[in-house]
């Protein structure tokens, strides 16, 4: 399994997309990558670029020309033209320590500043939730 990672302005736009991507081989011998939970999905054009997208939808959110690309060699979808202002995407195993806390189970939530106690505290994972 892989994770599509993202910390700055190209996660504020298209958080869903990101998270846990598994490979899947199509009737064509193929590879895309599903992503675990949602509809979304990253596949290569014929000898081209990878994209993200939505199974069902023309619209396109990531690309980048090889998974392995790292910052601004990807590229998001900012009103409909394609931007690289982002260094932190990347696709990368689940195993790497940058996708280790997409295994986390649970995760407390604290606060320093104003916030209502009701948001705060101990949250607990739903096995096959993403």
């Amino acid at each position: 399994a892989y994770a599509l990672l993202a910390r700055g302005e190209a996660a504020e736009y298209y958080g869903a997309v990101l998270g846990i991507y598994d490979p899947v081989v199509t009737s064509d011998g193929s590879t895309i990558y599903q992503q675990r939970g949602a509809p979304y999905k990253l596949y290569q054009v014929t000898g081209g670029d990878w994209y993200s997208k939505l199974l069902q939808s023309s619209q396109k959110h990531f690309k980048t020309s090889s998974l392995d690309n790292r910052g601004q060699e990807w590229k998001y979808n900012k009103n409909n033209t394609f931007v690289s202002n982002d260094n932190t995407v990347r696709f990368t195993s689940l195993s790497s320590s940058a996708a280790s806390c997409l295994l986390c189970t649970t995760i407390r939530l604290s606060s320093t500043g104003i916030t209502p106690t009701s948001y705060l505290g101990l949250y607990t994972t739903k096995p096959g939730k993403f």
